[in-house]
């Protein structure tokens, strides 16, 4: 009996930890125009809505009107969850940079070419020197490393999401697609696709519950 808890636990420890896993499409991109990037807008089949968000990779590429499947990841559980990055020994501190970086980004305030600053601040954090650097994206920068280190005042990490490809899924032109940030407003109401590991969970919930009968029927 307590070797079927122990598996029915471990079972829902998979299930939960697990991202959220769905379908998106970039409905526009951030083409270099006049000088400046336009925002990046992005097609989230998990809340049927479009969202503003900021590229933080630009090592990956994906087209307007390219769709593929992604992990969204909570900004609350980076310590814990398979990112894109976790490799690098401060990938955590990185993330939370790009995240301060996407909301002077998504500022109603911003303007062209401060958001464009942003954006190659953003791209150089995690693939350095794959974006221009001048005075602004220093001055960026250095914000984003201060706004860390205090604990990033005045954000909920809650409300903050990481858009990244599954470990090993390519988008649909070849290699790894890029990776965004996304913003869900307080208490929005998803609808949520279930997950392969929410069918993994379920599944062994099953066999351990057929085990627990067959053992008693047995007896």
């Amino acid at each position: 009996m307590r070797k079927l808890i122990l598996s029915l636990v471990l079972c829902a420890s998979i299930a939960f930890a697990a991202p959220i896993y769905t379908s998106v499409t970039l409905e526009s991109a951030g083409t270099l125009a006049n000088g400046s990037i336009s925002p990046y807008s992005l097609f989230i089949n998990y809340a049927g809505q479009d969202f503003q968000t900021l590229c933080i990779d630009s090592a990956d590429s994906v087209y307007v009107g390219e769709a593929w499947n992604a992990d969204l990841f909570s900004f609350t559980s980076l310590a814990t969850e398979s990112v894109y990055w976790k490799s690098n020994p401060n990938y955590q501190t990185d993330y939370l940079e790009d995240l301060y970086l996407f909301t002077q980004a998504t500022s109603p305030f911003v303007t062209p070419t401060q958001q464009t600053n942003i954006q190659y601040t953003a791209w150089n954090i995690f693939n350095p020197g794959s974006a221009p650097t001048n005075s602004a994206t220093a001055t960026y920068l250095a914000q984003a490393e201060s706004a860390v280190s205090l604990g990033l005042p005045g954000i909920n990490l809650a409300n903050y999401w990481l858009v990244e490809s599954p470990s090993g899924q390519e988008s649909p032109t070849g290699g790894p697609a890029q990776a965004f940030i996304v913003q869900f407003a307080n208490n929005q109401k998803l609808n949520p696709t279930p997950e392969p590991s929410t069918f993994a969970y379920i599944g062994c919930s099953l066999i351990g519950l057929g085990m627990l009968w067959r053992k008693r029927h047995i007896a």
